[in-house]
């Protein structure tokens, strides 16, 4: 079946060192997206940030219907254990637990993109410390300054 409004994104280079990384063309790809997104949808990573910073309407899906032990311990452990904890404890974000939970989120998400709003704005007033847009003019002032001392 193919259906024109949906897009996945994934990256498939992968360097030992960072594991993976994103080319310039990439991050302007996701940028597109997350900015023309009626929803985004991911596993407890860091895209929920992204997607707040667009303000764009995001859900977390955590179950899986067929090893639901396995979601339980991979989220107990590797996301909400470590760096989702806090995001988890305030609730910013909706945290889809079971799958008959999953699409009344996804279809009020896409009726109502003020659900969840103020969270998003915590999130971004929390995490992301500049949202200007002259982070690498910020990076090359740093060095100069660092290489003139």
């Amino acid at each position: 079946m193919e259906n024109s409004d949906v897009r996945l994104s994934y990256v498939e280079r992968y360097l030992p060192a960072l594991t993976w990384f994103m080319t310039r063309s990439d991050v302007v790809q996701v940028a597109n997206m997350l900015h023309h997104a009626s929803l985004v949808i991911t596993p407890g990573s860091t895209m929920a940030l992204e997607a707040a910073i667009f303000d764009t309407p995001t859900l977390i899906p955590i179950f899986h219907p067929y090893q639901p032990e396995r979601a339980y311990d991979y989220f107990s452990t590797v996301v909400f254990g470590k760096h989702f904890k806090r995001i988890e404890q305030l609730k910013l974000v909706p945290i889809i637990r079971q799958l008959e939970d999953f699409v009344p989120a996804v279809n009020r998400c896409l009726r109502d993109r003020g659900w969840f709003r103020e969270q998003r704005t915590q999130l971004v007033q929390d995490y992301v410390h500049f949202t200007d847009g002259h982070s690498v003019q910020r990076f090359v002032e740093l060095i100069c300054q660092l290489v003139s001392k």
